[in-house]
């Protein structure tokens, strides 16, 4: 599997609240001449993949979602590509078991807006949890794709 670093969002990042993924992709300005209006990341259906880094302890859920959105908190005015939501049972740490990895959705590298991320909607608080996503072209056949 390859990874692209710019669509790297997040390396085992605490996730506790509501968050914005560490990294944020910047596309460039609206109409910058060097973007077409309909801007195009790849050639192909990218996927967002998530890996559970560190069991998550005391929330029931959250929802994980790759947004597209002129201001950097990608809060305001969303576009979701893909959203998916892990209940507590998900969220545990790999083991020799059982993948901790998931496909969240699809994405057709479209993108109108500035900026790319992931935004974390923790459904209560977590005490402890961390992850990692990024984007890529060809996951893995083994991951947890239910």
């Amino acid at each position: 599997m390859y990874i692209d670093n710019e669509l790297y969002f997040s390396d085992n990042q605490a996730i506790t609240v509501d968050v914005v993924s560490t990294n944020i992709t910047d596309l460039g300005a609206p109409n910058a001449p060097h973007l077409t209006s309909d801007q195009t990341i790849g050639d192909a259906t990218m996927y967002l993949i998530v890996v559970i880094d560190v069991d998550f302890a005391t929330t029931v859920s959250f929802d994980i979602s790759l947004r597209s959105a002129d201001n950097v908190d990608l809060v305001t005015t969303p576009v979701i590509h893909a959203q998916r939501n892990l209940i507590l049972a998900d969220l545990k740490a790999a083991t020799a078991a059982k993948s901790a990895t998931y496909i969240i959705g699809s994405f057709s590298g479209q993108v109108n807006e500035r900026y790319l991320g992931v935004f974390y909607a923790v459904n209560t608080s977590a005490t402890a949890g961390a992850l990692t996503a990024f984007l890529t072209r060809n996951p893995q056949q083994s991951l947890n794709d239910f």
